[in-house]
């Protein structure tokens, strides 16, 4: 999603409070618009680079 929207982390995580598409996806076991899913800088731990050869 942040490559192809150009999303920044914060922006990563509101998109999933608010989308409940998402958070199914995720495997949220239920729908929560409350509070973030995550803190946004936990994403740099998650962030890896992708081989294009595994895009392709």
């Amino acid at each position: 999603m942040q490559a192809e929207y150009g999303y920044s982390d914060e922006e990563i995580a509101l998109q999933i409070q608010e989308n409940p598409y998402l958070q199914y996806f995720y495997g949220y076991p239920g729908y929560d618009d409350e509070k973030l899913p995550f803190d946004p800088s936990l994403m740099v731990y998650f962030r890896t680079p992708v081989k294009p050869s595994i895009t392709n």
